[in-house]
């Protein structure tokens, strides 16, 4: 409840003066939209909590692969939508959504399923990476190349909570997180988009026009 009002606040403080601007009604339409989908995902998660947690894990699969088809759809010209030189959007008009959106919802129910069916996994790398990291890893490498390194970042953190949930060992996580962090410079090195992001992001006022906003 404390991060959905957070959020709410967020939302409100950084939509509401151009929404007003742009005379798009009182300025919180956003806020309304964001309370609403809040709403429904207590709803949703109290449902599920009551008796829907064995419902819950017989669509992991076909929603995983669903998620990734979808992501893969993205990378087709002309199903994909390209927006500001990025192809993370697919449909039509206000019909428009991102499957990355649903892959990590796929992606979290997947990983919890796995964990919580054999929970001594996290203690064998091999045996972690065969299933869980190498899934992970695919979804990222989709996602990255739309490109969209944020929500590349929110998946692997979003793992790695999953992971200490599970009881990793430090080292087997320090090694995983090591891994990682090599990737992410390596991209950045590749990519001066994503490396301005990535060093904007520790001083964004010295790029308050560019980068920084």
């Amino acid at each position: 409840m404390c991060l959905l009002a957070y959020g709410a606040v967020m939302v409100y403080s950084a939509t509401s003066a151009t929404a007003l601007l742009q005379g798009s009604g009182t300025g919180s339409g956003y806020l309304i939209k964001f309370v609403s989908y809040g709403a429904i995902g207590l709803v949703v998660m109290r449902v599920l909590a009551r008796d829907g947690i064995a419902k819950a894990q017989t669509f992991v699969a076909p929603l995983l692969a669903v998620s990734f088809a979808l992501v893969l759809a993205v990378h087709i010209p002309h199903v994909g939508v390209s927006v500001n030189g990025a192809r993370r959007w697919i449909g039509a008009g206000q019909l428009q959504f991102q499957p990355s959106e649903l892959l990590k919802l796929a992606l979290v129910l997947y990983g919890a399923t796995l964990l919580a069916r054999r929970p001594e996994r996290v203690h064998d790398l091999r045996e972690l990476a065969r299933p869980l990291l190498v899934v992970v890893g695919g979804a990222c490498l989709l996602v990255v190349t739309e490109p969209d390194l944020g929500t590349t970042m929110t998946i692997a953190f979003t793992t790695a909570a999953l992971l200490v949930a599970a009881g990793i060992p430090a080292r087997n996580l320090a090694i995983i997180a090591g891994a990682a962090f090599g990737l992410i410079v390596l991209y950045a090195l590749a990519r001066p988009y994503a490396r301005a992001r990535l060093t904007s992001f520790v001083d964004p006022w010295a790029h308050a026009s560019g980068s920084g906003f």
